[in-house]
């Protein structure tokens, strides 16, 4: 029984490196978020046909209308973008939007969400694959 080994600790090297190159990528990640969220928001508001439409997006969401309600959710379903869909939605409701109608508006714009992240992510792995094999 002594010839096994169940639990092997990684040296103090392995896990200080591991901390340095996670606070590094996650630095990275940081400003490369700031960068690319400061030159498209500059972008947006300097084509006048995409700032009119992003007025009318940001402003139906504030006021959380049943629109408001549908890009919340299709832009808090797209990839990675962390939003708070369930507080917009409460707030709908609180702000006097019909029970059913939230909810289709809702459901319905988190599941074109995830069909354009399924369509978007089969594209990208088809043609990885299709180059490597």
């Amino acid at each position: 029984m002594k010839d096994y080994t169940f639990i092997q600790e990684n040296p103090n090297f392995g896990k200080i490196l591991t901390l340095i190159l996670s606070v590094f990528l996650l630095s990275v990640i940081l400003v490369l978020s700031i960068v690319f969220s400061t030159f498209f928001y500059n972008l947006l508001y300097s084509v006048p046909y995409l700032s009119g439409g992003f007025g009318l997006v940001a402003q139906s969401i504030k006021n959380a209308t049943l629109f408001g309600l549908f890009y919340a959710h299709l832009i808090g379903g797209i990839f990675f973008i962390p939003s708070p869909d369930e507080i917009i939605f409460y707030y709908g409701l609180l702000k006097g939007n019909n029970y059913f109608f939230a909810i289709v508006f809702a459901v319905s714009g988190y599941m074109i969400s995830q069909v354009l992240n399924h369509d978007t992510w089969n594209n990208i792995t088809f043609a990885f694959y299709s180059h490597i094999f």
